[in-house]
């Protein structure tokens, strides 16, 4: 849908018959201080509630490691983003960033490691390396139960499923912003973080006003009789909705109401 921020947030504040907002960045109301405030965090719970499609992504985890080249092989640099592949191995990685003239932080999916002394290239710079050269030490390995420390994608906000190899499961936690397993690949899917409004669909940018209005009713509407009963009016709206998502997404889904049901809070949203 073609709303920006601002747009939700003044249905929001139109529904409990608050000032509108010019825009929400810039605007230094009391209607804007409070939306600036409870926006993102409605939004993201929102998110995290329920799996929506639009919100769903698949990846294959990457380990990281440092990648240390042969000092005496003289080649331009690689950059962050370029794939390396091992001439002889057929190995490859993915350069995160550069620590040294010879070092580099890398990302990999697969199992195996280069073949010593063989060249490392991107496509169009290489490096010839000696024997004892490439090496590849993996990075902030776990002290105990788990040997490999995956990164979770900057966008994860909730798992949905993690795979190995086809439909293995795999055993793992997930701790902080990491995911931890003795199993290589790790595939992810997971619901993601999405602040683009022009990917929120219709029933979601719905849900998403009435949820923010709750929250606006108490600093704006106040606590009296007529303030609940607002909110209660808004409630109710907001529960109609859940049914509503909950019979299209259900419908929708080939898992049926198993994957709905794993997706519930009991917060009373989706």
């Amino acid at each position: 849908m073609e709303l920006s921020e601002t747009d939700i947030c003044n249905m929001a504040l139109k529904r409990i018959g608050a000032k509108a907002l010019t825009d929400l960045e810039d605007d230094t109301s009391v209607e804007a201080l409070h939306c600036q405030l409870q926006y993102p965090i409605v939004r993201d719970s929102l998110l995290e509630s329920f799996i929506w499609p639009f919100a769903i992504k698949r990846e294959t985890l990457g380990l990281l490691y440092t990648l240390t080249l042969d000092s005496g092989a003289a080649a331009a640099d690689f950059v962050a983003g370029a794939v390396l592949t091992g001439a002889t191995s057929g190995k490859t990685c993915t350069v995160v960033s550069k620590a040294s003239s010879t070092a580099y932080t890398v990302s990999k999916t697969t199992t195996g490691n280069f073949t010593d002394g063989e060249v490392i290239s991107d496509g169009v710079n290489s490096r010839d390396c000696g024997a004892g050269y490439p090496i590849l030490t993996e990075l902030e390995v776990p002290e105990f139960q788990y040997g490999h420390n995956y990164p979770l994608p900057t966008d994860f906000l909730r798992k949905i499923k993690v795979l190995g190899d086809g439909r293995y499961k795999p055993d793992y936690s997930i701790e902080g912003l990491s995911l931890l397993s003795n199993h290589m690949p790790i595939n992810l899917e997971y619901v993601a973080f999405v602040n683009d409004t022009d990917e929120f669909p219709p029933l979601f940018v719905k849900m998403l006003v009435l949820s923010l209005a709750v929250e606006l009713i108490s600093p704006l509407a106040g606590t009296g009789k007529e303030a609940e009963g607002l909110r209660a009016n808004v409630l109710q709206e907001l529960e109609l909705l859940n049914r509503r998502a909950r019979s299209v997404y259900r419908s929708q889904d080939k898992t049926g109401a198993s994957k709905w049901n794993s997706a519930r809070y009991g917060s009373g949203l989706i």
